[in-house]
């Protein structure tokens, strides 16, 4: 435990609070950073010198420490984020990305080498957030990722990062924690010889010839999405192929692709009426040559358009060695781009998303060519359902989460992460673009993930109080059913409903209001007796809506959150 730093924090929460004069605040500030890294410092704990220490020592003062070779290595500490209670309200104070600070501490960092008795150890209340693992170049390989993917590691030098939470003062009248993260750093070296290396071969291994698939950032994925949705690009989603040979090139070609197309002279329009038999030209023609068309394809799919598999129905007007076809509508259409691997070295799979409901969503594999990529297969995706004993993963609940995101199908508007347990694991609720398809709610507990469907679109939480409800109906019938989450499940633990009593039909009152039965888990009673009743399971003056509409997270924007 590292209560030094938490005090600092607690002090600088403080300081900053009486400069500003509110009670609540959001600070994003380097002197937070570079004052606990000091902090830090003068502890011993931020040097490169690796220190021997006893377990008992490791509890007592560090988050975490790492096991390998019968050696106890404590890596390099970092503030990263801190939630701290004061008595002018909560503060939240984030450090500076580990990413951006590896090139500068690189050199600091303590040295691991692999070997088989390899573990992480936590000091006691402090929990893993994100394991991530960078090469010798500063470049991510792997992101949110759990131990057992050292062993794919090839021979070289990485930088291992691995952030974690830690559990401070419970604060009664908020029914909460104080937090603190930090980043824990190291240099790990791995040798597949089995043979020890000093800190200087360390210094000059290389990250080896195997490539390691990486999970893109949020701005690849953009960028990926602005190339499908290129005029001369998105004719390659319209079509399902396993290689570039099958694409539907008419569909590719439908209007041009993008080409440069002069105006057809007043002899080739003869020359192509004359080929098709038709008498005049009703609509737009679309006309390419051979050369412009052989040229394109080596360049999208690397293939000649004899290759081609697929029909080609286009007339061809041999005089002028060119394609023509009519067509007086377009088949354009976007294209989100969800997420990406770089799953070989300049080899990118892509989740896609078409946001209308006669299309589909896809799987695209592109590879690097020149300035631009190459298309090599195009696949429907198969959407996750979550089995009624849920889904067992080996997966970190982050991992799990960014799955269901990417696979949960069309029909949903937005996500949001919610803390329902008083656990450090937040629910992923899934939003639905209508009342029909309501809410989903999936939570994590010990590698399984479990799907709760609610009723149309209206929940309300009492954050980490284990306690939902959902509220909602229509047609004068509604409902307040409350969850809880019981043995990693989310279970229903009351139920009321209240309405128009069917078996008597709609009456009023002497005011003109209608009537309404109350019902609360099956015993009726009075609308006085029903708010006493729901008010007694669920306290109603603490719950938080369970999103705000439309400032929800998009499919990217939750999975760069779940990062």
């Amino acid at each position: 435990m590292r209560k030094e730093i938490e005090v600092f924090i607690c002090a600088l929460a403080a300081s900053v609070l009486c400069a500003c004069g509110e009670e609540n605040q959001n600070a994003t500030v380097n002197d937070v950073q570079s004052a606990t890294q000091t902090s830090a410092a003068e502890e011993s704990v931020t040097t490169a010198e690796v220190t021997q220490i006893t377990v008992d020592e490791a509890y007592s003062e560090e988050p975490i420490w790492i096991v390998s070779n019968d050696e106890i290595v404590v890596p390099w500490v970092g503030f990263a984020w801190a939630q701290s209670w004061t008595e002018n309200g909560w503060l939240a104070a984030d450090g500076v990305s580990l990413s951006m600070q590896l090139p500068d501490i690189s050199s600091e960092l303590p040295v691991v080498t692999y070997s088989e008795d390899f573990a992480v150890e936590y000091g006691e209340g402090v929990s893993i957030s994100g394991l991530s693992v960078y090469n010798d170049s500063f470049k991510e390989v792997y992101h949110n990722v759990d131990l057992s993917y050292f062993e794919e590691l090839s021979k070289g030098t990485y930088y291992i990062a691995i952030t974690v939470s830690e559990q401070g003062n419970y604060i009664e009248a908020e029914k909460k924690y104080e937090m603190a993260g930090y980043h824990c750093a190291y240099r790990l070296v791995v040798q597949t010889d089995g043979q020890e290396a000093d800190a200087s071969e360390s210094e000059t291994a290389s990250a080896g010839t195997e490539f390691i698939e990486r999970q893109l950032a949020i701005d690849e994925v953009q960028e990926f999405e602005d190339y499908l949705n290129r005029i001369d690009n998105y004719g390659f989603m319209l079509s399902m192929y396993e290689s570039p040979s099958e694409v539907d090139l008419e569909q590719v070609l439908y209007v041009g692709a993008g080409m440069e197309m002069p105006q057809m002279s007043e002899a080739e329009c003869q020359a192509y009426l004359k080929t098709t038999g038709m008498e005049e030209i009703y609509t737009d023609v679309t006309h390419l040559t051979t050369a412009q068309i052989e040229s394109f394809l080596q360049e999208k799919l690397g293939v000649s358009l004899q290759d081609m598999e697929s029909e080609f129905s286009w007339t061809y007007v041999p005089e002028y060695d060119s394609y023509y076809h009519q067509a007086g509508d377009t088949n354009w259409m976007s294209w989100d781009c969800v997420s990406g691997r770089e799953t070989a070295e300049g080899t990118y799979v892509l989740k896609v998303d078409c946001p209308y409901d006669y299309a589909y969503d896809c799987e695209v594999t592109l590879k690097e060519a020149g300035d631009g990529y190459q298309f090599i297969s195009n696949q429907p995706r198969e959407y996750l359902i979550v089995p009624e004993d849920g889904l067992h993963t080996e997966l970190t609940w982050q991992q799990a989460y960014t799955g269901i995101v990417e696979d949960i199908g069309p029909g949903w508007e937005g996500f949001e992460l919610i803390y329902l347990n008083e656990d450090e694991i937040p629910e992923l609720v899934a939003i639905g673009a209508s009342q029909a398809a309501g809410c989903r709610i999936y939570n994590y507990e010990s590698g399984v993930v479990y799907e709760t469907q609610l009723n149309r679109l209206n929940f309300t939480y009492i954050e980490r109080e284990n306690l939902l409800c959902n509220s909602d109906g229509n047609m004068d019938h509604y409902y307040d059913i409350v969850y809880s989450i019981i043995n990693g499940r989310m279970t229903q633990i009351a139920t009321g409903r209240f309405g128009v009593d069917d078996a008597v039909g709609m009456q009023v009152d002497e005011e003109g209001n209608l009537i309404y039965k109350y019902t609360w888990n099956e015993v009726d009673m009075s609308k006085d007796e029903y708010a006493q009743a729901l008010n007694a399971v669920y306290d109603i003056s603490k719950a938080r809506e369970g999103y705000q509409w439309e400032g929800w997270y998009g499919k990217k924007e939750i999975i760069e959150e779940l990062r």
